[in-house]
């Protein structure tokens, strides 16, 4: 079976290959996403292990956050000019810093093609229950790392983006996640919104953190990557 390790997927119908994520909106291609590999791990951003972080995430949503701030740290400059995040990520970091009092955002570089630990912006992934509320943004392509933070309980303002993975048409807005435009030209206005409607975000970050748990299993994970399988390569 052939597989395209790309974060912005195969665009091209002739190449029939197993993906990591799609052009959002194109039933064929979803078709042939599945799985990605940071749903075992991700060494690049410190996870030794989906399962290990996954549960010690969930472990920690139990706990009341303790910073009353909106979160995210990524590295701004990661996406190549040719997608909107290579504009956006930089303009998250400004929105941060010009309401620093609502948002902690932070970049963070890798070196030699790893988030460092000593840097004073790294934060552990299962640490981000800390925050009473998460962002999630494009990079390059599809974000890997919202799997992860749909176990956090915590309300995640989801950014449009255009590649995403193939559980992402199953998410609803004000369902599971706050939905935010991709140029993030109503980020502050969710974001009031999260905060004047708290009962509401709350049930918001369980559905996300059930659907997460509903679908994510190893057995799940399996079931859907035979699904890709044998509906495509057999």
């Amino acid at each position: 079976m052939p597989l395209n390790l790309e974060d912005r997927g195969n665009e091209n119908k002739i190449l029939k290959q197993y993906s990591m994520c799609y052009p959002i909106g194109d039933s064929y291609f979803k078709d042939l996403t599945g799985p990605d590999w940071t749903f075992v791990n991700w060494p690049s951003a410190n996870i030794k292990s989906y399962i290990f972080s996954s549960n010690l995430i969930r472990v920690k949503s139990f706990l009341p956050p303790k910073v009353n701030k909106i979160f995210w740290a990524g590295n701004i400059n990661s996406p190549l000019n040719d997608v909107l995040e290579s504009q956006t990520r930089p303009r998250l970091l400004k929105i941060g810093n010009d309401h620093f009092e609502d948002f902690d955002i932070r970049n963070i570089s890798p070196q030699y093609g790893q988030i460092p630990k000593k840097d004073l912006n790294y934060l552990a992934i299962h640490n981000i229950t800390k925050y009473k509320c998460l962002i999630d943004i494009g990079g390059n392509g599809y974000s890997g790392r919202l799997k992860y933070l749909m176990f956090s309980k915590r309300p995640i303002l989801l950014v449009d983006r255009k590649y995403v993975e193939y559980f992402y048409d199953e998410l609803i807005p004000f369902k599971h996640f706050i939905p935010v435009k991709q140029d993030l030209s109503d980020l502050i206005q969710m974001s009031n919104w999260s905060r004047k409607h708290q009962t509401e975000a709350k049930k918001i970050a369980i559905n996300m953190y059930n659907f997460a748990v509903r679908n994510f299993s190893q057995s799940k994970l399996l079931e859907r990557i035979n699904f890709v399988y044998e509906n495509n390569f057999t």
